[in-house]
C-alpha cells in the first residue's frame, strides 16, 4: 500500500499507512520507508519528509541512498535548501543523485551553497553530470549570478553534454537581471538557434527584456 502511494505521490495517504503500521506494531522496513520518501518528494511535502526521517530512520530501519535522495528531493521541491544540505551532510557519502537534488534546492540567495557543493565534487570523488550542472546553472541564475552560471554551463559543455532550452533560458534570465549583459543574452539566444535548440517564449521574452533594460 505504501509503495502504491509512493508511485502516485500521495504523501498524505502514505503517512496514514505508515501510522497504521505503527499502531499495530508492524515496524516499517526500508522498502516502505523509501516508498514514503518517494511520496514526500513527489508531493513536495518537505515537512513530512523531515518527520519521516526523525520517526523512522532510527533503530532497526536503516535508510539507504534511495531514502536519502528522496528526502533531499522533497526539500528541493519545497525550496528548503538548508534542510537539504542537512540531509546531505547527515548520512554517509552522497552520490550524484543526492548532490544534484541538494544543488537544485540552493536557488536564489543560496546560490553560493550550490557553488560550494559543486566545488566539493572532486574531493568527494563524485562526477557531476548534466543534471547536476543544470541544477547549478538554475541556482546561480535565480540568484542573478550570470558569471557563475555561465561557468557551470561551459563546464557542462566540456563534459560533452549540450545545453538545452532550460539551461539557456536560465542563463538568459540571469543576464536580464544583471541589467548589463544584454549582449550575452542575445549571444545565448543565437547559440540556441545554431545548436538547433528551439527557444521558448520565456527565453525570448527574457532576451527582449535584457535588451530593453540594457539601453
Amino acid at each position: 500500500a505504501t509503495s502504491a502511494c509512493g508511485r502516485a505521490a500521495h504523501w498524505a495517504q502514505a503517512a496514514l499507512v505508515l501510522g497504521c503500521m505503527e499502531e499495530v506494531s508492524a515496524q516499517p522496513d526500508t522498502v516502505s520507508l523509501n516508498a514514503g520518501a518517494d511520496a514526500a518528494a513527489g508531493g513536495s511535502a518537505w515537512a513530512w519528509a523531515l518527520e519521516l526521517r526523525a520517526r523512522f530512520c532510527t533503530g532497526a530501519v536503516e535508510p539507504d541512498d534511495v531514502t536519502r535522495n528522496a528526502l533531499i528531493s522533497a526539500c528541493e521541491a519545497g525550496g528548503r535548501w538548508s534542510h537539504a544540505l542537512g540531509l546531505l551532510a547527515g548520512t554517509g557519502e552522497p552520490d550524484v543523485v543526492g548532490l544534484s537534488a541538494a544543488v537544485g534546492a540552493c536557488s536564489g540567495d543560496a546560490w553560493a551553497s550550490a557553488a560550494w557543493l559543486l566545488s566539493s565534487t572532486k574531493r568527494r570523488r563524485i562526477r557531476a553530470n548534466a543534471i547536476t550542472c543544470l541544477a547549478a546553472v538554475d541556482a546561480c541564475a535565480s540568484g542573478g549570478r550570470w558569471e557563475e552560471g555561465l561557468g557551470w554551463f561551459l563546464d557542462m559543455r566540456s563534459r560533452g553534454a549540450g545545453g538545452n532550452v532550460h539551461h539557456c533560458g536560465a542563463l538568459i534570465k540571469a543576464c536580464e537581471k544583471s541589467l548589463e549583459q544584454w549582449g550575452l543574452a542575445l549571444a545565448l539566444l543565437a547559440g540556441m538557434h545554431r545548436a538547433s535548440v528551439r527557444a521558448n517564449l520565456i527565453s525570448c521574452n527574457a532576451a527582449i527584456s535584457a535588451c530593453e533594460k540594457g539601453r
